[in-house]
């Protein structure tokens, strides 16, 4: 068993990482703690669009990023390094329940 990341895994946590930096410095962390929504939504939709982390463990025949775990808590990892305020469902659904899921 491997335990280091591959370099893909490794790319993606750096794209993460990059859009993070990006869309949730600490001054926009405070300012949007402070707004009613407590988020942006358009940097939750850009993460869907650019990344597809919402949609990260869903196979890719059904929509999803096909990603798996070590993906999802390297992206948790992020988010919390940049202390990102939105909330992010990553759970993987049992297979059997994956189809009936998303169709």
């Amino acid at each position: 068993m491997s335990m280091t990341f591959t370099e893909e895994q490794d790319e993606f946590r750096r794209s993460v990482r990059r859009f993070l930096e990006q869309k949730s410095s600490p001054a926009d962390v405070r300012r949007l703690m402070e707004t009613d929504k407590g988020y942006d939504p358009a940097v939750w939709q850009q993460m869907a669009e650019q990344l597809g982390l919402q949609c990260l463990a869903l196979a890719e025949e059904y929509g999803g990023s096909g990603y798996g775990f070590i993906e999802q808590v390297a992206v948790l990892e992020e988010m919390g390094r940049a202390l990102f305020v939105r909330a992010v469902l990553l759970l993987r659904r049992p297979r059997r329940h994956r189809a009936r899921a998303v169709g």
